[in-house]
This record gives C-alpha cells, structure tokens and sequence, in this order.
C-alpha cells in the first residue's frame, strides 16, 4: 500500500508501500493520590495517534525531508494510507514526530541497502480513535 501526503506546497506519493500502522492513545491530564489514599484525576485531552512507518528511497530523502519540515510547522496534512486500492480515502492530520528541536534519522533496511525506514507519528484533526484499517 503506497501512501500519498499532501501539504501546502507539495505533494509525495511513496514509491515503496508503508508498513501497517500502530496505533496510539495519549492523554494530558494528571494524577494525584490525597492522603487519605483517594485518587484525584482530571484528562484535558485524549489524542488518537499513530505511528506510520514509512519506507522510501534513498532519492525520495527530500520529499520526506519537505513533508517532515513542513509539518513541524504545525500545518494540516492530508494522508491517503492506500493510494492504489483506496484513493478516496484520506486523513487530516498533524505531524507529532519527529517534533521540532528533536534529532531524527532514518534507518537503512537490512534486505534492502537502497532503502530507509522512519517512523512518522501522526494525530488526527479528529478526536476519534483510529480504526482498524488492516482488520
């Protein structure tokens, strides 16, 4: 399943198709015991996250490098997780990582020299959950 993200100001369809994602729950909020031993909790925020990896060629560097710039601006991305099978299918999200001011890298395949692999985590405009899209 090839991907396709588009921004403002660009465009990348993956030549390599992406690995299944996973996906994940944050929650910002707190915690607190009293001294009488009753919790004490409050939640401000559930985000529905995922974590997408993403394998691309050594040549597609700058097209991940736009994408990943780009989103670490805070903008809207628009995701279609299977661009050959499911065209119509797409996603509004925001890029979580790699956040800016943190160092990232890919990572070269072990049975594919010529290709890398990042990790892309990625929320959802929505609130929803995710759902299971390779049930």
């Amino acid at each position: 399943m090839r991907a396709r993200f588009t921004y403002t100001g660009g465009d990348w369809t993956t030549v390599l198709p992406t690995r299944p994602w996973v996906p994940l729950d944050e929650t910002l909020g707190g915690r607190r015991v009293a001294a009488s031993g009753l919790p004490a909790t409050y939640v401000v925020r559930r985000d529905a996250l995922l974590e997408l990896p993403v394998r691309l060629l050594e040549a597609e560097w700058d097209d991940l490098l736009a994408l990943v710039t780009f989103g670490q601006t805070g903008g809207e991305i628009t995701w279609y997780p299977d661009i050959e099978d499911a065209p119509g299918t797409s996603f509004t999200v925001y890029l979580e990582a790699p956040a800016p001011g943190t160092r990232w890298n890919p990572t070269r395949l072990a049975d594919y020299p010529r290709a890398l692999e990042v990790t892309l985590t990625l929320r959802g405009v929505s609130t929803a959950p995710w759902q299971a899209y390779f049930a």
